[in-house]
């Protein structure tokens, strides 16, 4: 095989890619002239697609921005909230300055019982 690739390339020298499809596209058929105008037409769709995922990408950062922004403003709420009700249990006279009372539920942790 190693042969016959040598008596190939000892034929013909090689041409560059560019060279090549410009004899293509100067052929007597029309093909050559018609695949250029597919590829270009390919590009110029492929050019508008990025740019389209560009802008699309652009709107999702800006409101992935105000999610996280509003989000923090909620933790910040929260957790004035929940000095809030802490304060309340102090002031209330909890000896211990536990405000579990004033907890939402599931933020209350399970005391365990022994019974003996």
């Amino acid at each position: 095989m190693s042969r016959s690739r040598k008596q190939n390339a000892d034929k013909r020298p090689a041409i560059d890619k560019q060279a090549a499809f410009t004899e293509f596209k100067s052929l007597e058929s029309e093909s050559g002239a018609e695949l250029e105008a597919k590829i270009l037409a390919s590009r110029n769709e492929l050019k508008n697609a990025r740019q389209e995922i560009r802008n699309k990408t652009e709107i999702c950062n800006s409101i992935k921005s105000q999610i996280d922004s509003v989000k923090d403003d909620l933790d910040s709420m929260t957790d004035k909230k929940k000095m809030e009700h802490i304060n309340q249990g102090k002031n209330a006279g909890l000896s211990d300055g536990r405000a579990d009372d004033f907890l939402e539920a599931d933020q209350v942790e399970a005391e365990e019982i022994i019974d003996e």
